[in-house]
């Protein structure tokens, strides 16, 4: 983890921290996979059965009181 530019919690006022939140645990069979997101009305593709992505979203913990803040980043056009 490291410090941010000076991204402040919320709640508490303390510097956040970067995080990677983990959907399962890695080894070397498997791999995390990192957030992204799409818009509610998103359809599925028909051929590959996925969603358009608009962007990744990034995650930061607040060192002191443990809050986690989510934000999303839209992918450059």
């Amino acid at each position: 983890m490291s410090i941010t530019d000076e991204r402040k919690c919320p709640d508490c006022g303390c510097v956040v921290l970067d995080i990677k939140i983990v959907t399962r645990e890695a080894t070397y069979r498997t791999q995390s996979t990192f957030l992204k997101y799409t818009v509610p009305e998103a359809k599925r593709s028909i051929w590959t059965g996925a969603y358009p992505i608009e962007g990744d979203i990034v995650a930061y913990m607040c060192d002191s009181c443990g809050r986690v803040l989510l934000y999303g980043h839209p992918q450059e056009s």
